[in-house]
C-alpha cells in the first residue's frame, strides 16, 4: 500500500516574472473581459463537505491541547464562500452538529467556528459506520447542487471498535459490502487523518482508496494542521499559484488572493510586501486584508489584491497561494478507475463562468502531470483541443495510463505568458478485478432484497391464509360430529 501523500511541493513550477510583451494572448484577454466586464462574477463550483470528527473519550488523552479541533477551525476558514459544509461527531453513535449549510454569509462560518469549538471528546465507542451512514444521508439528500463534488473529511485518533468482536466485525462487514459500494455509486469521495500510533490508516486508506480519496497520518499534534491543509486542498481543489523564492504572482483578473504561511522556527513574524511595496504584518489594520495568526500558521486573505509580485518572508518554503478568479481552470477527471483503462483529463479556461476567446485559448498551453501518492511526478502529457466540440464548451484533453493500483494526484496546469492557473486533482485506481460498484449494482441488490422480502410476505399470508381455512375447516367438521351426534341421540331409544 503507498505511503500517504506529503503536502504538494509547487515550487518546481515556473511563471515568467518579466513583463510579457503585448501580443494577441493579452489583447484577446483584454477584449474578452471587456466584453463580460458588465457581468456578475457567478459562483465557483461548489463543493459539499461533511466533516466528521472523532469524539471518543481517547482524544482527551492523545489531543489534550485540542489541535485537532484547531486544524478544524483552519479548514473551515480555508472553504471557499460557495461551498457547503456539514459537521458530525462520532463515537459510540454520530451526532449531526450541522446539516449542510452554504458558507455565503459570514455568520454561518461563524457559526460552524463556534460549534466546532465546543466539541465534547465523550464518546465510549469508535463507530465509522454510524458516521459513514449519516454522512451518506447528508450527501445524497434532496435539495443539492447537481455538479457539486461531495465530500466526507473524517478525522480518527482510533480504530473501529464496537465494543465487542462480534459487534466490530458485524460494522466491518457492513461497510466493506454495504456502505462504500453506496459512496462509489453515488461518486462521494471520502478523505482522512489518521492521528496517533493507534489511528488505523489501514482501515482509513481503504475507505479512502476505494472512493478515489486520500489518506494522511498524522503522528504528532503539530502535524494535525499540515494535514488538514492537505484535506482542505484534496477536497475543495482550489486554484493555485506557485510561490517561488517566496514570491507570487497576481494578475488583475484575481478577486481574492488567500496565503497560508507556516510559521518560523525561530518565531520571526511573517512580513507580506504587496506590488508597491508597502509591508504589511500580522498587527496592521488595512482595508480588504484579513490576517489571521496562530503557533503554526499564518492565513492571510487579501480582497481585490493589487496585480503584481507579492513577497512572502521567511525561510520556512511551505508557503501557499490560492485565488480566487474570474479567470478560473475547470478540470475533469474520473475519481474511480482500474488500472487496465485510460482515463481522460479534461481542462478549459472559463472567464465569469463562460468559455474563453479561441484565440486566448489557443495560445495557452495546457498540460497535466500524474503523481504518485508520495507527490513524485511519474509522466506529464500536453492536452490538445477537442476540435469536434463547439468552441462554447471546448475542452484540452488527453488520455491517462496506468501500471500499478493505489492513490493518485493529477496537477493541471494552464500557462500563458501573462497568467498561471493550476488545480490538483485526487483519484484512485482499483485492481482490474476490483471495478467500483454503480448504481445499477446497487439497484440489482436492492430488487433482489425486494424480491425476497415479496416472497418472504406473499409465503406469511399463504401461512394466515392457510390457517384460517384450516380452523375454518376443523370447525365445520366439529360442527357436523355434533349435529351428528344430536340426531344421534334425539332417535326413539337412544
Amino acid at each position: 500500500m503507498p505511503h500517504e501523500a506529503p503536502m504538494v511541493n509547487l515550487r518546481n513550477s515556473t511563471i515568467r516574472t518579466s513583463p510579457a510583451p503585448v501580443n494577441l494572448t493579452v489583447i484577446g484577454l483584454a477584449l474578452f473581459c471587456l466584453l463580460l466586464g458588465a457581468l456578475p462574477a457567478p459562483a465557483l463550483a461548489a463543493v459539499d463537505v461533511v466533516l466528521a470528527l472523532d469524539r471518543s473519550l481517547s482524544m482527551n488523552s492523545n489531543d489534550p491541547r485540542r489541535d485537532s479541533l484547531k486544524g478544524a477551525e483552519l479548514f473551515t476558514e480555508l472553504l471557499q464562500t460557495g461551498d457547503r459544509l456539514s459537521l458530525l461527531t462520532f463515537g459510540h453513535d454520530s451526532q449531526i452538529l450541522m446539516p449542510l449549510k452554504t458558507l455565503d454569509d459570514p455568520s454561518r462560518r461563524n457559526q460552524a467556528l463556534d460549534l466546532v469549538r465546543g466539541i465534547v471528546m465523550d464518546g465510549t465507542r469508535t463507530d465509522f459506520s454510524a458516521a459513514l451512514r449519516s454522512a451518506y444521508r447528508t450527501l445524497t439528500a434532496g435539495g443539492r447542487d447537481p455538479e457539486a463534488k461531495r465530500i466526507l473529511v473524517i478525522f480518527t485518533d482510533g480504530q473501529l471498535n464496537l465494543g465487542s468482536e462480534a459487534a466490530t466485525a458485524q460494522a466491518r462487514a457492513e461497510i466493506i459490502d454495504k456502505l462504500i459500494p453506496r459512496f462509489q455509486a453515488a461518486g462521494l469521495q471520502i478523505h482522512g487523518v489518521a492521528f496517533s500510533p493507534e489511528g488505523d490508516i489501514d482501515f482509513l486508506r481503504l475507505l479512502t482508496d476505494s472512493t478515489g480519496g486520500q489518506a494522511f497520518r498524522a503522528e504528532r499534534p503539530e502535524d494535525i494542521y499540515p494535514a488538514f491543509v492537505k484535506l482542505f486542498e484534496q477536497a475543495d481543489q482550489p486554484l493555485t499559484a506557485p510561490v517561488v523564492d517566496g514570491q507570487v504572482e497576481v494578475d488583475a483578473n484575481v478577486r481574492e488572493l488567500k496565503l497560508l504561511v507556516q510559521r518560523d522556527p525561530n518565531g520571526a513574524p511573517t512580513r507580506l510586501t504587496d506590488p508597491s511595496q508597502r509591508e504589511l504584518t500580522a498587527g496592521d489594520q488595512v482595508e480588504g486584508v484579513t490576517w489571521r495568526s496562530t503557533e503554526h500558521f499564518d492565513h492571510i486573505t487579501i480582497q481585490q489584491p493589487e496585480a503584481g509580485s507579492w513577497q512572502i518572508s521567511g525561510q520556512n518554503q511551505d508557503k501557499r497561494a490560492y485565488l480566487e478568479s474570474d479567470l478560473d481552470l475547470e478540470a475533469k477527471l474520473p475519481v474511480l478507475a482500474t488500472v487496465d483503462e485510460a482515463v481522460t483529463v479534461a481542462a478549459r479556461l472559463i472567464y465569469r463562468g463562460q468559455g474563453v476567446d479561441e484565440r486566448l485559448a489557443s495560445n495557452t498551453a495546457f498540460s497535466a502531470t500524474l503523481l504518485d501518492a508520495a507527490g513524485t511526478p511519474l509522466k506529464r502529457i500536453d492536452l490538445r483541443p477537442d476540435m469536434s466540440a463547439p468552441q462554447a464548451t471546448r475542452r484540452h484533453q488527453g488520455p491517462l495510463s496506468f501500471t500499478a493500483p493505489g492513490p493518485y494526484q493529477v496537477r493541471v496546469t494552464a500557462e500563458s505568458e501573462s497568467f498561471q492557473r493550476t488545480k490538483i486533482l485526487s483519484m484512485s485506481v482499483l485492481p482490474a478485478d476490483q471495478p467500483p460498484a454503480t448504481s445499477d449494482d446497487l439497484l440489482f441488490d436492492d430488487e433482489q432484497g425486494a424480491a425476497i422480502a415479496i416472497v418472504v410476505g406473499a409465503n406469511l399470508v399463504l401461512l394466515v391464509i392457510g390457517g384460517i381455512a384450516g380452523g375454518i375447516w376443523w370447525w365445520r367438521r366439529r360442527r357436523r360430529k355434533l349435529e351428528a351426534q344430536r340426531d344421534i341421540d334425539d332417535l326413539p331409544g337412544a
